[in-house]
């Protein structure tokens, strides 16, 4: 009968393997909860952009909520609608490649609406 012998050097391969596998959990862990949270990022920085042209994309909105949409769609804000879609690709860029880092965002512009619409 043929028994099986450990050596170190086939005990040093498995240890090797086992820790390249928890590695690649942990950091496809990692990646989603990143991606998830530039996903959340990215959206809200689209919603803005919509808000802030006077053109709500498909959310459910409070009464405060329209109440407001309905005051800034009477005057379109271009320079914040801007300001948020390049936000919106940037993090959208960011999501598409999660490895990357991500810049700090810009300041607003100074002749924007400086008030959220939410």
């Amino acid at each position: 009968m043929w028994r099986f012998r450990f050596r170190i050097a086939t005990l040093m391969v498995l240890v090797a393997v086992v820790g390249l596998a928890t590695f690649l959990v942990i950091q496809d862990e990692r990646t989603t909860k990143r991606r998830t949270v530039i996903r959340r990022i990215m959206m809200n920085h689209l919603v803005l952009a919509g808000a802030y042209r006077g053109e709500p994309v498909g959310c459910i909105y409070t009464d405060e909520q329209i109440r407001v949409l309905n005051a800034c769609s009477s005057q379109s804000n271009e320079p914040m609608a801007a300001y948020h879609k390049a936000l919106a690709d940037k993090y959208r860029r960011a999501y598409n490649e999660p490895w990357r880092v991500i810049s700090p965002d810009p300041p607003p512009p100074a002749d924007g609406f400086a008030a959220n619409p939410f």
